[in-house]
């Protein structure tokens, strides 16, 4: 089985999402977006600290298994929901709520 090139990955759906958080348009902050960047995270800490570090061939142990090529995925959606986030005011709000 050939292995996907990176081009293909990128358009497979990296690229649908960057043009997507590009369309943004400032309108605030809602909860399902904090409530996404939380799983996003969520799934970034599951990789940093599973046992087989999402390696291939290796059976997950646990559920909420990351798969390695999952990584660059997450991180850029991690990027993406946190931008949306500050755009959209809510690191304002976060500072209000904090003081």
């Amino acid at each position: 089985m050939r292995k996907a090139t990176w081009i293909e990955k990128l358009d497979g759906g990296q690229l649908d999402m960057m043009w997507n958080f590009l369309k943004f348009k400032g309108k605030g902050v809602t909860v399902h977006e904090v409530e996404g960047l939380e799983n996003l995270l969520d799934q970034l800490r599951t990789a940093m600290i599973q046992k087989s570090a999402g390696q291939p061939n290796r059976e997950a142990k646990t559920s909420g298994y990351v798969e390695f090529e999952d990584l660059g995925t997450i991180l850029n959606s991690i990027i993406i929901e946190t931008m949306a986030v500050y755009l959209g005011g809510g690191f304002e709000k976060l500072k209000e709520v904090l003081k």
